[in-house]
């Protein structure tokens, strides 16, 4: 995201490096930008925090609220979890709303199959 902005391009190893990224871990917790922004020296600033964020194509977990909130949602999803068990079995116990449909209507095909754009909101 960031190479494609600020460089209009982005290497193909780099590439290669976010894919394979999005698979690296057994799940992805999001912190949305619902929460002030602390603009450090190193920090490209507030303005594209937003689309940077919705640019992102692992499958995640959304965390809302405040710091307490989002411990609070880690804490029962991984009360939830069994390791190597099916997170779609958790996902679909979870949330009376949530359906396999809605979550591969945001699908996105890429040379590792599909990539979910956006996760349901728990």
């Amino acid at each position: 995201m960031f190479s494609l902005y600020y460089h209009g391009k982005a290497d193909s190893r780099l590439k290669e490096l976010a894919l394979n990224a999005a698979y690296r871990y057994d799940m992805i917790f999001l912190c949305e930008d619902d929460i002030i922004y602390d603009n450090t020296w190193d920090r490209s600033g507030e303005t594209h925090r937003h689309t940077f964020q919705k640019q992102i194509v692992a499958p995640f977990f959304r965390l809302f609220g405040t710091l307490e909130k989002r411990t609070e949602k880690v804490s029962e999803v991984l009360e939830k979890v069994t390791k190597y068990g099916n997170l779609v079995d958790l996902l679909v116990g979870w949330s009376p709303n949530f359906s396999l449909d809605g979550l591969l209507g945001g699908k996105k095909r890429c040379k590792y199959g599909l990539m979910l754009m956006h996760a349901p909101t728990l």
